[in-house]
């Protein structure tokens, strides 16, 4: 008989990778900069091309992948926007299109690999605590006594007020130091020390 408190695991399952997404977007990456590289290094010399239509050309790339990074998640076209308004920049001083090509995957790359080392804490995956939720187990001062059952509770938090809630049926007084467990919406849910 086996041990009710052991988790299942289907036989046919593959231990879980963490990091296996992150192995398809370099893969994927690799492969962009192969392609855009060997697009710079391929190109033809044409003498006559517009630095002003490389510019725009570039601009308007930034622009769109800024306004793709607004409608989608996960920061992924943000680099390649920084990238292109560099590259940009570079066609208005006359530098050579190679150059503005290698110099917005270089850009682009360095700001995607500094993007995703801000979003982690550590190299496990875990991601910083942002907006309210880095409050969380913070100590802060009842400023107006925390009812659930009354709707009522204010907190000071540093300089700032915040509505506060808890999950206790019991009041808690004016001037008792409490802990931040929760962010719900626009109030801290807190629990009393001790």
């Amino acid at each position: 008989m086996t041990d009710p408190t052991e988790s299942a695991t289907p036989p046919n399952s593959a231990p879980r990778d963490d990091h296996s997404p992150m192995w398809g977007l370099w893969i994927g990456l690799a492969a962009i900069v192969t392609l855009v590289v060997a697009v710079a290094v391929l190109a033809p010399r044409d003498e006559t091309v517009n630095t002003g239509a490389w510019m725009a050309m570039w601009l308007i790339a930034a622009a769109v992948l800024a306004v793709g990074e607004m409608l989608t998640a996960g920061f992924f076209l943000l680099p390649f926007a920084v990238g292109a308004a560099t590259a940009g920049i570079l066609a208005l001083l006359s530098i050579g299109v190679p150059i503005q090509i290698i110099t917005f995957v270089l850009i682009s790359v360095l700001a995607l690999w500094l993007m995703q080392r801000f979003a982690r804490k550590d190299f496990h995956g875990e991601l910083l605590p942002v907006g309210a939720a880095r409050y969380v187990g913070t100590t802060v001062l009842v400023i107006e006594p925390v009812s659930r059952l009354h709707g009522t509770g204010m907190v000071k938090l540093g300089m700032q007020d915040w509505r506060a809630t808890t999950d206790d049926n019991e009041e808690i007084p004016l001037d008792a130091e409490v802990r931040v467990v929760e962010v719900r919406g626009a109030r801290l849910v807190v629990e009393p020390l001790g």
